[in-house]
């Protein structure tokens, strides 16, 4: 059997590799942070502009939000109750009327996550993480 041993001995290395796994929970919600409000912003500036629906009076695009539910996941949508009616579509019962859905959050999660921007701003995080330990 071949086995290997590896010892950091030096104190200051020791010390910032102990701060991190301290600190994992911190990053996990910055990054969560920074992913849910480049989303809001996304979904802002182009989902709702016209590309999916006409911005009218910009009360949808302003109610944006996102809020962080773990660590690990964030929910991210509209505060005004008929962006649900917009994202999913909605069945109105009268002899003839339904509206179509006309999403606009999930496709901009789409378009962000695995985007070059994504990427750069979680090594962005990460770095400003790593530098202030």
């Amino acid at each position: 059997m071949l086995s290997f041993n590896f010892e950091i001995t030096d104190k200051t290395a020791q010390r910032k590799i102990d701060r991190m796994a301290g600190e994992k929970g911190f990053l996990e919600r910055k990054l969560m942070h920074r992913f849910g409000q480049a989303i809001v912003s996304n979904t802002q500036t182009n989902f709702l502009r016209g590309q999916v629906l006409n911005r009218i009076t910009g009360n949808l695009a302003n109610s944006m939000q996102y809020r962080l539910s773990s660590a690990h996941a964030f929910k991210v949508g509209p505060g005004m109750i008929y962006g649900a009616r917009w994202e999913f579509g909605l069945e109105v019962y009268a002899p003839g009327k339904s509206a179509d859905a006309r999403p606009f959050v999930a496709p901009s999660i789409t378009d962000y996550i695995g985007s070059p921007r994504s990427e750069r701003e979680a090594a962005q995080t990460i770095e400003d993480w790593m530098e202030r330990l």
